[in-house]
């Protein structure tokens, strides 16, 4: 298919930000874009109840990032049956926490080299061995589903919440980047927008975004860097 002109597209993109964005808006975005949904990732073996999983995805550059809020569609897995979704629409969105995960220069750079080389981050293994190290908005959760990702340019993710999630609760982004620079983000729930936040890191330096949902937890989100960025992300549902 050929590429539609800078105007169309941009016009799709604006549709996108508009109250009333429909499943259809964001697919014909995405047609327009070229960006494909990411497949998912080789299950792996089953975890602990607390344990973080991982999930590849392939990353695609197709867009150079926007400074706005955008929206997308998404890719995740976790080890139970989504819930029945929330019918009514948010009426409001939730105010965005952003805090940085406290890593030593050493660390940063060693988060660097991994994305730089096509690996994970490793952002969980970082959390998950010194609790210092956590976002304070992780730090007295009682429960924690969390799925890490790693890719290149603007990507698609499709998150999977467990049951417990789908009741209600916190939902956490965290987004590393092999460069400095600015990103956005969009969660949505089927049609309905449930929060988006636009940020920006230092190279190597993990910044942790949080918001409260309701019922129907949010199933999709969008990630939008620079076009060759290398990028590490985690997604954590707490309550």
């Amino acid at each position: 298919m050929d590429p539609r002109p800078d105007e169309e597209l941009d016009a799709l993109r604006r549709r996108l930000y508009a109250p009333g964005v429909t499943a259809q808006d964001v697919a014909r975005y995405e047609a327009a874009a070229g960006v494909p949904e990411a497949a998912p990732a080789p299950a792996s073996p089953p975890a602990a109840p607390r344990r973080p999983r991982r999930a590849a995805l392939i990353g695609v550059a197709v867009l150079a990032a926007a400074v706005l809020v955008g929206a997308t569609l998404a890719v995740a897995r976790t080890t139970e049956h989504r819930a029945t979704p929330s019918a009514s629409p948010t009426a409001t969105i939730p105010e965005v926490i952003d805090a940085r995960v406290p890593l030593a220069a050493s660390m940063r750079t060693a988060l660097v080299a991994r994305l730089r080389a096509g690996r994970s981050a490793g952002m969980l293994d970082l959390v998950e061995a010194d609790p210092g190290l956590r976002p304070p908005q992780l730090t007295t959760v009682g429960r924690a589903a969390s799925t890490e990702y790693s890719g290149t340019g603007p990507t698609v993710l499709r998150l999977d919440p467990s049951a417990l999630a789908e009741r209600g609760g916190r939902a956490t982004v965290i987004v590393v980047l092999a460069g400095t620079g600015g990103y956005t983000w969009r969660a949505d729930r089927g049609e309905r927008l449930i929060a988006a936040h636009a940020s920006a890191a230092q190279a190597g330096a993990p910044v942790a975004s949080t918001f409260a949902y309701g019922p129907g937890a949010p199933d999709r989100l969008l990630l939008l860097v620079p076009d060759r960025a290398r990028w590490g992300a985690v997604v954590v549902f707490t309550d």
